[in-house]
């Protein structure tokens, strides 16, 4: 049973260097959440859409798990997170229903080192 353990971590990092990420690039233009909403999938490492904007008031942003693993959606600035969804398997989704002044905002995933690997974006409040 052990040669398993050894093999999820190679699975893991061969997944992770397979997968481009765009977040934080500047090519793309934003998303811009629809009625107050905004749809939102993550993945092995990537969130998509990587740059969002939306008008202030409450802002609805629907989170799609999209991975094979378990992950989480989270808005804030830095590592703080603001609001953050209940723990999501592959195929679940959640809502966080927030109210944001202007500015700009992290969408990321805190589980673990997640948004290191390429699992982030960035909501800007307008």
């Amino acid at each position: 049973m052990q040669p398993a353990r050894a093999v999820f971590p190679a699975l893991l990092l061969l997944a992770a260097a397979g997968v481009t990420s765009t977040a934080g690039c500047g090519g793309d233009a934003p998303t811009r959440a629809r009625e107050g909403r905004l749809e939102v999938a993550l993945r092995e490492f990537h969130l998509s859409p990587a740059r969002a904007e939306a008008a202030r008031g409450p802002l609805a942003i629907a989170a799609r798990n999209d991975g094979m693993l378990v992950h989480q959606l989270a808005i804030g600035r830095g590592r703080y997170a603001l609001a953050v969804t209940p723990a999501l398997g592959p195929g679940q989704s959640a809502v966080l229903e927030v109210r944001l002044p202007p500015g700009s905002y992290r969408l990321f995933d805190p589980r673990s080192n997640y948004d290191t690997l390429g699992l982030y974006g960035s909501l800007v409040v307008r």
